[in-house]
């Protein structure tokens, strides 16, 4: 039969061991690398618009944004200029001009990026007052992709 007093002591035992697990924890979280990586926004001078582009690295970004742009316009379109790197995609989804950030994106980048950004980031509760515009983009765009596809 066991005593309160060691009750007491295997149960504060226990819990600083969880602590302990728990400090844990929170250490290989902040040491994880991120799987989201960074949006780049290119600005055209012909035709005058923006686009977005979901890579790894400036080299890959610029070679996206150009068979993306020869796709889309052959050769009739400038560049104005380096594209602007967001590695926060919370600040990207801020400074978009051109509306839903995750819309901009091609139809591959923006798959890949919705599944990486999901895996880094908890979604904040659907009855949150104030949610991130990165979220309002993603549900919005799962919103009405489900309705185009059950149409």
């Amino acid at each position: 039969m066991t005593t309160a007093t060691q009750t007491t002591n295997e149960r504060a035992e226990i819990l600083a061991e969880i602590e302990y697990h728990e400090a844990q924890i929170l250490e290989l979280k902040a040491r994880l690398p991120r799987r989201t990586l960074s949006l780049w926004c290119f600005v055209l001078a012909r035709p005058r618009s923006r686009v977005w582009v979901y890579a790894a690295t400036r080299g890959e970004a610029n070679q996206l944004v150009q068979a993306r742009l020869a796709a889309e316009y052959g050769e009739s379109f400038t560049l104005a200029g380096d594209a602007e790197e967001f590695t926060d995609p919370f600040e990207a989804a801020r400074s978009s001009k051109s509306g839903n950030l995750v819309k901009a994106l091609t139809p591959n980048q923006r798959q890949q990026f919705i599944a990486d950004f999901r895996a880094d980031n908890i979604e904040p509760d659907k009855k949150a007052k104030a949610v991130p515009q990165i979220w309002v983009d993603i549900r919005d765009w799962e919103w009405t992709h489900r309705r185009t596809d059950q149409s």
